[in-house]
């Protein structure tokens, strides 16, 4: 239960700035309030329903080693997903919102990402 409580306060935290990341350049391109709400809404739903149909699939299985295979497989599209469009789009405009992509930034990041993982094995260990 202790987990759990972890990981449902984990995932609304992390589903603030997401809902922020979707409504704003809506609304900005829009200046529509209300179409930036229900698509930010239409994606939290589409969130739902995709966990609740993964859990249907997946409940099932009870092996760790395809857990671990899945969820690398899907750390390997986010990363393709984010050098293959992410960082092209932000050199293309970097004049435009003075965006400094250096060495520097890609550390802190890549610190923040080991902090998290140290998080998660300490909160193993703490149970």
């Amino acid at each position: 239960i202790k987990l759990g409580i972890y990981l449902a306060i984990a995932i609304a935290l992390h589903n603030i700035p997401e809902g922020i990341s979707i409504s704003v350049p809506i609304y900005f391109s829009t200046n529509n309030r209300g179409k930036a709400i229900l698509y930010t809404f239409i994606s939290g739903m589409a969130e739902f329903a995709g966990a609740i149909i993964a859990f249907l699939i997946f409940s099932r299985i009870e092996s760790t080693i395809f857990l671990d295979l899945l969820y690398s497989f899907i750390a390997g599209i986010m990363i393709c997903l984010v050098v293959d469009e992410f960082i092209p789009n932000a050199f293309n405009y970097q004049r435009k919102l003075n965006i400094i992509f250096s060495q520097k930034e890609c550390m802190k990041y890549c610190v923040g990402l080991y902090l998290l993982y140290c998080l998660q094995f300490l909160l193993l260990f703490l149970d």
